[in-house]
């Protein structure tokens, strides 16, 4: 559920865009479930999650999949306020509230964009104080917000 990443600051945020793809919707009347959705948000968050790992122990991806598996570990809150079609642009935001002993707790927003919006070219200048004040454009229609998503890296004797 991740295109591409278009932010990221390690103990600040990420931010990733997903366009919503035909079979995501089939056999749901046309529309993206708020369970999908949540899925961007856990994969934004467990991802955040592992390129800081990749930082802090100065491995790579694969060096950290032999001893780790990145879970998402559960959510307190799910808000969904609008849905999402085949085709359309989603953004999200993933704010780190915590992170420590390789568990990252994050708060966030997801929004959807119009088609003729480039959000690509809003994104190269983006900056934390941007992220902070989630300083964005009106034309960001909010979709759902979640509150203190849980993501850790386990180590696989523990998994097994």
């Amino acid at each position: 559920f991740i295109d591409e990443y278009l932010w990221f600051e390690e103990q600040v945020g990420v931010v990733v865009a997903y366009q919503v793809k035909a079979q995501g919707t089939e056999g749901h009347f046309g529309i993206l479930r708020g369970v999908d959705m949540l899925e961007i948000f856990g994969q934004a968050g467990t991802s955040a999650c592992t390129a800081a790992e990749i930082k802090k122990q100065n491995k790579t991806r694969d060096e950290l999949a032999k001893n780790f598996r990145f879970v998402f570990l559960g959510v307190d809150e799910c808000r969904f306020s609008g849905m999402a079609k085949a085709g359309e642009t989603l953004i999200c935001f993933g704010k780190i509230r915590t992170y420590r002993f390789r568990q990252m707790t994050l708060d966030g927003s997801l929004y959807k964009v119009p088609n003729d919006f480039d959000y690509r070219h809003f994104f190269q200048s983006f900056s934390e104080a941007d992220f902070q004040k989630q300083k964005l454009p009106d034309v960001f229609y909010p979709l759902a917000t979640f509150k203190h998503l849980t993501g850790r890296a386990i180590k696989i004797e523990k998994v097994i």
